[in-house]
C-alpha cells in the first residue's frame, strides 16, 4: 500500500515536536490496542497495573540515556511530570521500518521480565537479543494498519514501536526520525537502498 504525500519532506526534522507521544497514542488508537496510561503532575489519578515510566521528550539525560523503568506511582517525586503506563512482562517487542508506504517489521528475542523491561539495555553487549523478520498469518492485517497509521501522522518514514502478547499489537510509539541500521540483512542493505532510494526521489 503508497501513499503519494508530494507535499511533504521525506523527514522533516520538526515531526518530533509535532507528533508528541501523547498525540501519536490519541491517533493509534483508531487502529491498534493501547496499554493504559496517564499523564500527571501534582498526584496520580489512576491506578496502573506494574506501572512503567518513560520520557516523552529526548530520553538523554545528561550523559546517560533514560529508558524505560519500573516505578510505583505513589513513589515517584511531586510535583513532576510523570508519563505511566502498564508494564508489559511478556510477549515480544516489535519494530517497524515505514518507508513510503512500505512496512518492513522484526520481532525480538528479548526476554522482558519484571526486572528487565526495556530491550534498549543490551545495546552493544556480546549477548544482546536477535532480531528476526516478523511473518504470520496477521502480518498483511498489521501492514495494512501500520500504512493506515503513518498517513494519519502525515508521515513518509518512520519506525514504529509495538508490544506483541498473543494475537494483540499494542502500539508505543512511532519514532519519526528513528534508526533502523542494526535491523537490515547487512549483505543485501534492503533498507538501506529502500531508504536512500526514497531520499533521494
Amino acid at each position: 500500500m503508497a501513499f503519494n504525500r508530494d507535499d511533504h519532506y521525506f523527514i522533516d526534522p520538526i515531526d518530533e515536536l509535532r507528533l508528541p507521544k501523547l498525540k501519536q497514542l490519541q491517533t493509534a488508537k483508531k487502529y491498534f490496542k493501547i496499554l493504559p496510561f496517564e499523564f500527571s503532575l501534582l498526584s496520580s489519578h489512576s491506578k496502573i497495573k506494574n506501572s512503567i515510566t518513560k520520557p516523552l521528550g529526548s530520553s538523554e539525560v545528561g550523559d546517560k540515556v533514560f529508558y524505560t523503568s519500573k516505578l510505583i506511582q505513589e513513589e515517584a517525586y511531586r510535583p513532576y511530570p510523570w508519563f505511566f503506563q502498564e508494564g508489559v512482562l511478556e510477549g515480544h517487542d516489535v519494530t517497524c521500518v515505514y518507508i513510503n508506504g512500505e512496512v518492513f517489521s522484526y520481532y525480538c528475542d528479548y526476554d522482558r521480565n519484571i526486572e528487565k523491561i526495556d530491550w534498549r539495555v543490551e545495546i552493544n553487549e556480546e549477548t544482546q537479543s536477535k532480531w528476526h523478520v516478523l511473518n504470520t498469518k496477521d502480518s498483511t492485517s498489521f501492514h495494512e494498519r501500520v500504512a493506515q497509521l503513518m498517513e494519519d501522522f502525515k508521515l513518509n518514514y518512520g519506525r514504529l514501536d509495538f508490544l506483541k502478547r498473543g494475537d494483540d499489537y499494542y502500539f508505543l510509539e512511532c519514532n519519526c526520525n528513528g534508526q533502523f541500521g542494526w535491523l537490515d540483512d547487512q549483505k543485501e542493505l534492503t533498507l538501506h537502498n529502500k531508504f536512500v532510494n526514497a531520499f533521494l526521489s
